[in-house]
């Protein structure tokens, strides 16, 4: 059976808006679809979110909201 969904919904929308992913892409955020939903949840999160992110743009853009203190850790990195 098909999970009903109203016509024209938009998800990411639920979450923010236009004008909040502007000031992200502002902040160095890709404009792809895939990295606004990655912002997305990361902003709705109330723990932190595991990231995948083989290009590091997330890491950028994440370091140019959070600060240049913010802890990244990487695969393969312990503590």
């Amino acid at each position: 059976t098909p999970i009903p969904l109203t016509d024209g919904l938009d998800p990411v929308l639920t979450l923010t808006d236009q004008a909040t992913v502007a000031g992200w892409q502002n902040q160095g955020l890709p404009a792809d679809r895939l990295s606004v939903e990655n912002a997305a949840i990361l902003m709705a999160s109330q723990r932190w979110p595991l990231i995948v992110d083989p290009q590091q743009q997330a890491s950028k853009w994440i370091r140019n909201l959070y600060g240049p203190n913010l802890r990244v850790l990487q695969y393969g990195q312990k503590g």
